[in-house]
């Protein structure tokens, strides 16, 4: 049972930093599409 547990929690975790990088991932691309727009 805590095997089982474990598991879940470990996914969680694993798609809580998938999230987290991918929020990053799409601030840095937010960032250059603006940086891009505003220097043109």
């Amino acid at each position: 049972m805590s095997t089982m547990a474990n598991e879940t929690e470990r996914r969680q975790r694993i798609r809580r930093t998938a999230v987290v990088l991918g929020l990053v991932a799409l601030a840095f691309y937010a960032g250059f599409i603006a940086m891009g727009v505003l220097n043109s």
